[in-house]
């Protein structure tokens, strides 16, 4: 799990501070992070250890610490508070805290962490991070009175809808992502009935590999190209009914290039977890992707722009086109100074 700052753009990092870090009960060293690519039960087993965050309530407590030690934290460029500092949008929760067999707990756990949040800090938005209606306890965590807003996260390979070595189950793939968004966006809007109440949904994680499933700068992206083109323009039917507030693609890395096929101390950060393949979701400096956001960046924000100059919350706009890589260059920096923190062992270690 993942604690995030938000500002239209929201930068996936290792640096793990719920549940890993959880005081002497459970820590990082201990868990079984699934970086053995041969061991297929490695994520399982790691999902199924993270989920044991709801049966330990030290664990929310250092939660809880950790969160109120960033917020509180001054920057030291700027002399401002986190908590006051009007260049983040957004605290986000988790990175997809799965509930699993704990559905009323991780609900509860939703709302204790979110009030505690707002308790320190009035002026941000909070959000969960989960991914959809693929969440048992989706629709409850995003009725409660502490959220803000909802996320989705849409996945094709990853839900296994598609082989990137196969460009026959391109097709298939375009379409569960279709179905998905849809069910999710609907299902959101008749969750709340009326149109007003209705809280904005941002699709915040969403990519696709380049062809072949290739890694480096030098492989195509046709196929990625296509599902970009095609997503951006169904969402813009929902962008248009403002039944959608924002839409971030999965990553930007830049001029950043993968050094190795599993991230290693001092190589680039292209946006991939270290865990997995560097360069598998990343869209590069060079690519032809960025022609498609571009041309859909144009279409969606001047909606917005134009209609609402008070800049509300809910018409908070932007494709995934980095402002800020928001969460790894602070955790560094709390890194860097750890030794002169008097908490320590409530920093996040990668």
């Amino acid at each position: 799990f993942f604690f995030f700052f938000f500002f239209f753009f929201k930068q996936k990092t290792a640096y793990e501070i719920m549940p890993s870090l959880v005081g002497s009960e459970m820590c990082i060293r201990d868990s079984p992070y699934p970086m053995n690519k041969t061991d297929k039960t490695a994520h399982e087993r790691y999902i199924n250890y993270t989920q044991e965050f709801y049966n330990c309530p030290k664990c929310m407590l250092n939660y809880n610490a950790v969160a109120d030690k960033i917020i509180l934290r001054k920057n030291t460029k700027t002399g401002v508070v986190y908590k006051d500092d009007p260049t983040i949008m957004a605290w986000e929760l988790a990175n997809g805290p799965y509930p699993g067999n704990y559905s009323e707990k991780a609900t509860n756990w939703i709302r204790a962490a979110c009030e505690n949040i707002k308790k320190t800090d009035k002026n941000h938005l909070v959000a969960i991070g989960n991914t959809g209606n693929l969440h048992v306890n989706y629709y409850d965590s995003i009725k409660l009175d502490c959220i803000d807003y909802g996320t989705l996260h849409v996945w094709p390979e990853n839900f296994g809808w598609y082989n990137p070595k196969d460009s026959k189950t391109f097709d298939n793939a375009v379409a569960k992502t279709i179905e998905f968004m849809k069910s999710n966006i609907e299902g959101i809007r008749k969750l709340f009935g009326d149109e007003k109440k209705c809280k904005p949904i941002i699709l915040e994680e969403f990519g696709l590999a380049r062809d072949n499933r290739g890694l480096g700068a030098n492989s195509t992206t046709q196929y990625r190209d296509q599902f970009y083109s095609t997503l951006f323009q169904f969402l813009k039917h929902y962008m248009d009914k403002k039944m959608l507030s924002g839409v971030n693609f999965w990553a930007w890395a830049g001029e950043g290039r993968p050094r190795h096929t599993v991230w290693q101390q001092t190589d680039d950060w292209v946006g991939d977890p270290p865990n997995e393949d560097q360069g598998w979701y990343s869209v590069y400096d060079n690519d032809t992707t960025l022609d498609v956001v571009r041309k859909y960046t144009r279409a969606f924000v001047p909606a917005y722009a134009v209609q609402d100059h008070t800049l509300k919350w809910s018409f908070w706009v932007f494709i995934g086109v980095p402002l800020v890589v928001v969460v790894a260059g602070i955790s560094v920096d709390l890194l860097k100074r750890r030794k002169d923190d008097e908490d320590e062992n409530l920093l996040v270690a990668m």
